[in-house]
């Protein structure tokens, strides 16, 4: 049971690491076309 909660959690930090180097792109693509 404690490996499936550790699997869980390290899986949502992954989720969250992952949508936050999506967001970190959109972000510098949206700074560079506001720059031209």
């Amino acid at each position: 049971m404690y490996n499936i909660i550790n699997e869980l959690g390290a899986y949502g930090k992954g989720g969250i690491n992952k949508f936050d180097d999506l967001f970190s792109v959109i972000r510098k693509k949206y700074l560079s076309w506001l720059a031209q």
